[in-house]
């Protein structure tokens, strides 16, 4: 009986400390293409802030802002008042005032505690901006601002506020910022946001009826949701324009110094539907990390000075400590501490930095600050924790490309998977060796250029010799018969299906296989080759057996579909004959996939274009020649070759789906099998 109760009580015992733990560490992560990375954890759940003293609890709160002090400011809207919080978070002042005060508040959703420790209240529901002295004490107050341009008719309700060392206030005004002076003149709109050019919305100008044409015109550039004039004196601000970036750093005339790229990631609702990130406040440290709270999924997202992603932390929507239920506001102490402000907990939660991301922030602070040789130190701190964070192979790679160590820069680049910064540093490695060679590297151009042109020509007279000699039977060769046409095709495609057609009885297979695996080594080759910033898959990641197989898979569907739609629309060709053409006409494909390879090495992500050029080029002549020896080898007029192959495409996706239908019901197929075999062994065991 003891030992029950003693059982009873132990497990009491852990249900009730799981029940305070916070959610497990190790969640946090970077983002690179959409996919998460996971990353050491950047800040631990320290504390959550929900007692207030003799005021009790929050009621709705909108706004919290922590000075220079660790002082933390709460608006706490439902109750229409401003709390105040010292550095060991006790509540030491309490303003809130009754109705016949002229410092009564109605709805308060901004705080702002300036440098002399006065409070700016955005007093939303009096729609004024109201200023009170350190001790609570009436100093002025900001109401409509006076303006010509503004009208009658404009709202003014103050939520948001900030206040510049000049004097200046700043609140939100849906689409753009408001910056109105000490004497409450206003002084202008910066940073308003616009409607994005939509191929969708004119093509509705063009052809949609009146009532959707309306609709159109009342739509509305998006609004600000946020903004925060920082620790580090800078202004940020948060969007919901996901097409010029919801997160956003100003400058002074209103223009973003960010990125203007997708920020965040989308989420999925309760319902299924897929829900855009909603960033409903930021702030920044001294050090220009800058934070930016999104509401849906309760996930702080914490980017540097450049907008480059630092971390994605938080544990999220939910009941535990550390979650949240609707984070309002954000703001971050001298420490580094975060504050989150939730609205329906009536709550503080508090984030701690653990050492790494510290590390990461001391090293961007360095690096920002000039002094490089620390920041390289202090870069190669944060891998010997995290190995895989990226961002420090970038910091690194940056340093050493300022040491003009290009190739050190490009091996660090290439740790962090950055093609663009690889292309950089490579780029002005080529322009030094360009600089100390340019004699020897003129001659080198010069000397392949006319060799190239003369082999041209060459090539082009033994395949017209060649072309001679098989039309006259004079090609002894007996296994290999086939081989030499690769030449052949280059110059008259038409007269090489002739040939092949006319000698189709000696066709043998080795001569299919010394085709193909030139094929396959041209391709694989060709992967393998091509210059890391330019290559679509890494060298180390190709697989040449299964590059291989791809590539004689592509062949043979082409030529099995080909095959079985040409018997239909009364073609002359056989298989045999249609799986050498095809194999022969991807001779374009054999001699440039490597040649092109090579000559990339000696380009970046700058010459993208000529890249893509030479590519192309080679693949439509590719293309061409399968199409030509599809005419020719069926007796095709141009028309019916359209549509012949038109209708191959279609039958090779078929071929691939059925392929793919019938390895899922065998892989179930398989698993049914093994699940009876288990089912009857075991029986027979317990029979036995």
């Amino acid at each position: 009986m003891k030992l029950y109760f003693r059982i009873t009580a132990l497990l009491l015992c852990l249900v009730t400390l799981l029940g305070v733990l916070p959610v497990s560490a190790g969640t946090d992560y970077l983002l690179d293409d959409g996919e998460k990375l996971a990353l050491s954890q950047a800040y631990v759940y320290k504390e959550t802030i929900s007692l207030f003293g003799d005021h009790g609890e929050l009621l709705v709160p909108e706004d919290l802002y922590v000075d220079a002090n660790n002082y933390v400011y709460i608006a706490d809207t439902g109750n229409n008042a401003i709390l105040v919080l010292n550095d060991k978070w006790e509540t030491v002042r309490v303003l809130r005032f009754d109705g016949e005060d002229k410092r009564a508040l109605d709805a308060p959703g901004g705080v702002f505690c300036d440098t002399d420790g006065s409070l700016y209240i955005g007093d939303t529901g009096n729609k004024r901006i109201l200023h009170l002295s350190a001790e609570g004490e009436y100093i002025e107050e900001f109401g409509v601002p006076e303006s010509d341009v503004l009208g009658k008719d404009f709202i003014y309700s103050p939520r948001r506020i900030a206040v510049s060392d000049t004097g200046y206030l700043y609140t939100i005004k849906e689409k753009a910022l408001m910056k109105i002076d000490a004497n409450n003149t206003f002084q202008g709109y910066i940073g308003a946001t616009t409607l994005a050019f939509s191929l969708k919305n004119m093509f509705i100008r063009l052809f949609a009826s009146k009532e959707q044409k309306a609709k159109l015109l009342n739509q509305e550039p998006p609004p600000y949701l946020s903004f925060a004039l920082a620790r580090d004196g800078e202004l940020y601000a948060t969007t919901t324009d996901s097409a010029s970036g919801q997160v956003m750093k100003l400058d002074v005339t209103g223009a973003n110094m960010f990125p203007a790229v997708f920020y965040g990631e989308n989420s999925v609702d309760a319902d299924g539907n897929t829900v855009a990130p909603y960033f409903a406040d930021i702030t920044a440290d001294s050090q220009s990390v800058v934070t930016a709270l999104e509401q849906h999924t309760g996930k702080l997202y914490q980017y540097d000075a450049d907008g480059n992603l630092l971390a994605v932390f938080g544990y999220g929507i939910g009941k535990k400590k550390g979650q949240f239920s609707i984070p309002v506001a954000v703001d971050v102490d001298s420490t580094g501490n975060i504050y989150v402000l939730d609205s329906q907990m009536g709550a503080i939660v508090v984030y701690e930095p653990t050492a790494f991301i510290e590390s990461v922030h001391a090293a961007v602070a360095l690096y920002n600050a000039g002094k490089y040789q620390e920041a390289k130190t202090a870069f190669e701190a944060v891998l010997a924790i995290d190995g895989n964070y990226d961002l420090a192979y970038e910091g690194i790679a940056r340093i050493l490309v300022k040491e003009e160590d290009y190739t050190g820069a490009m091996d660090y680049y290439r740790m962090a998977n950055d093609k663009a910064g690889y292309s950089t540093a490579f780029s002005k490695q080529r322009h030094e060796i360009f600089r100390a060679y340019f004699f020897w590297i003129v001659l080198a151009a010069v000397v392949l250029l006319v060799g190239a042109y003369f082999a041209v020509i060459g090539l082009k007279k033994a395949a017209v010799v060649l072309r001679g000699r098989y039309f006259r039977g004079q090609v002894k060769a007996r296994v290999f018969y086939f081989v030499p046409l690769l030449l052949c095709m280059l110059v008259e495609p038409q007269e090489v299906c002739f040939y092949v057609k006319r000698d189709r009885m000696r066709l043998k297979l080795p001569s299919l296989l010394l085709m193909w695996v030139g094929l396959i080594v041209a391709h694989v080759g060709g992967m393998m080759l091509t210059s890391y910033p330019l290559a679509t898959t890494a060298a180390e990641n190709v697989n040449p057996v299964t590059q291989g197989l791809l590539v004689m898979a592509l062949l043979f569907t082409w030529a099995i579909a080909q095959y079985a739609v040409t018997a239909i629309f009364s073609g002359e060709a056989t298989f045999g004959e249609i799986v050498t053409l095809s194999t022969i006409s991807t001779v374009p494909y054999m001699l440039l996939s490597v040649p092109i390879a090579l000559l990339s090495r000696l380009m970046g992500r700058g010459e993208q274009g000529l890249y893509s050029m030479l590519t192309g080029i080679m693949l439509v002549w590719t293309i061409v020649l399968l199409l030509r020896c599809l005419k020719y080898a069926n007796g095709y007029f141009f028309g019916r070759m359209v549509l012949v192959t038109v209708i191959t495409l279609l039958a090779m996706l078929l071929i691939w789906a059925i392929v793919l239908l019938i390895y899922a019901l065998g892989g179930q197929f398989v698993g049914f099998i093994r699940t009876v075999f288990t089912e009857v062994t075991y029986a027979l065991e317990r029979g036995a």
